[in-house]
């Protein structure tokens, strides 16, 4: 799934991100939000993704890009 954000929305969201990944940090500013068990399974969640996510790179052989998402 993927999201479009108007070019100004990206760059005040860049701007407040400061050197995080922007996609961190909007995880982060929704966390804050809510209870501690469904903060706890937004972040399983999101490692269960960011793992596959790198076994799928690591399989193509770009170890690079799998290093990262770990």
């Amino acid at each position: 799934m993927s999201i479009t954000l108007s070019p100004t929305v990206m760059e005040l969201l860049s701007r407040l991100a400061g050197d995080r990944d922007v996609e961190e940090f909007i995880v982060d500013l929704i966390a804050e939000r809510l209870y501690p068990p469904r903060r706890v399974e937004l972040y399983l969640k999101l490692h269960e993704d960011y793992l596959r996510a790198a076994e799928e790179l690591y399989a193509r052989g770009d170890l690079a890009q799998a290093g990262e998402k770990l």
